[in-house]
């Protein structure tokens, strides 16, 4: 699922069996956020930088964003 908290968001996959990727996108203002879950991930990425607690900040900057989550069964 999809999680929102003031201006950070995660995303925690709840995958189909054999699913193998999922993409979900967002707008926040005049940003756009695309979350992908994906079985080939090892952590929690922001435009390929390392989330450690998994939440992506969110800054209305009118830029398109690529957060990526690992997809586990």
């Amino acid at each position: 699922g999809f999680e929102k908290r003031g201006d950070k968001a995660r995303l925690a996959p709840c995958p189909e069996p054999g699913g193998a990727e999922y993409t979900l996108v967002y707008r926040f203002g005049s940003a756009s956020y695309q979350f992908t879950a994906a079985r080939d991930v090892v952590f929690p990425t922001l435009d390929g930088e390392k989330l450690p607690d998994g939440w992506a900040p969110l800054v209305d900057d009118g830029k398109t964003h690529e957060a990526r989550y690992p997809l586990k069964i």
